[in-house]
């Protein structure tokens, strides 16, 4: 696992560092913005992604939580996203390409990540 902290705005490169180094990012982020269109990639199937409040103990117990095989399987799905888009600038276009060809096709798919509202105490408002 790596950590990819959010960092002062909403994406921070530590997340491209934490997938090029071939680890699970593990992100604390609220309201995030993920590289690429949700259409194209489904980071929940590669990141353990959490709300910032539940950094710590509730972080251990997911990671602690699972097991072999979902740990190999997401490697391998974050492995295959950072090297069919994220390695090289080429990947990076054709996958913004890529995204925005099934939006026009008409496919839809939620953003993301932990998405919250102002008034959701779990969530940090400072950094917005």
């Amino acid at each position: 696992f790596g950590i990819a902290p959010r960092g002062d705005n909403k994406f921070s490169y530590r997340f491209s560092e934490v997938l090029s180094a071939g680890t699970i990012p593990v992100v604390h982020a609220d309201n995030w913005v993920w590289p690429f269109r949700p259409e194209l990639i489904d980071w929940k199937e590669c990141a353990v992604i959490l709300p910032e409040a539940d950094g710590g103990k509730v972080a251990m117990s997911v990671l602690d939580g699972m097991g072999l095989e979902e740990k190999c399987r997401r490697r391998q799905r974050c492995y295959d996203i950072y090297k069919r888009y994220i390695e090289t600038t080429r990947g990076t276009v054709a996958g913004l390409i890529e995204g925005l060809e099934l939006v026009a096709q008409g496919k839809r798919a939620p953003m993301g990540g932990v998405r919250c509202e102002e008034e959701d105490p779990r969530c940090n408002h400072k950094r917005r």
